[in-house]
């Protein structure tokens, strides 16, 4: 049976944003009924995780309440680079993805100061372990190390949020 070449079939490029939907699969080790609403009626969007580390991040955020979930496996959409247009509560850039970590920053910094009401969790492998303190704020509200697991992202989320709501981004 002769089938088309993919190439030549005209599959669109990549999304930018892929909505995501938990799969059936509870994973029984992380169960957290006392922060079940965390993020309540917030949208989140995660940029830049390897398809496991995405359906983590999914699987954890929707169990905390959240409304919308949407990932992008690059960390340069559109809102990175436009931060006016973006319509998230909240952000998770894996770092490492960036070519150049100081571009990674500098892109970050400038989203802080565009978009201070959004919040924003940074992961990379390059620190000791997760920060959850002040001293990155222009960067980010909590930096999570890589890898993670379900149970320290719920960590670095309340930490987050808490962080967020506590002291505004200085401009």
């Amino acid at each position: 049976m002769w089938m088309p070449s993919l190439s030549k079939v005209g599959i669109p490029s990549v999304a930018v944003f892929r909505r995501t939907e938990p799969r059936n699969e509870v994973d029984p080790s992380f169960t957290c009924p006392d922060s079940a609403r965390l993020l309540s009626g917030l949208s989140i969007l995660h940029l830049g995780f390897t398809r496991h580390d995405g359906v983590v991040l999914t699987e954890t955020i929707r169990r905390l309440g959240a409304r919308q979930v949407a990932y992008a496996e690059q960390v340069s959409p559109v809102c990175v680079e436009r931060p006016e247009g973006l319509r998230y509560d909240g952000i998770i850039v894996n770092l490492d993805r960036f070519g150049d970590i100081d571009l990674g920053v500098e892109r970050l910094m400038r989203f802080r100061r565009a978009r201070p009401s959004c919040f924003v969790i940074i992961a990379t492998a390059d620190v000791a372990m997760d920060d959850f303190g002040h001293h990155r704020r222009a960067i980010c509200d909590s930096t999570l190390r890589l890898p993670f697991t379900a149970s320290r992202l719920e960590h670095a989320l309340e930490s987050t949020l808490a962080n967020h709501r506590s002291k505004p981004v200085a401009i």
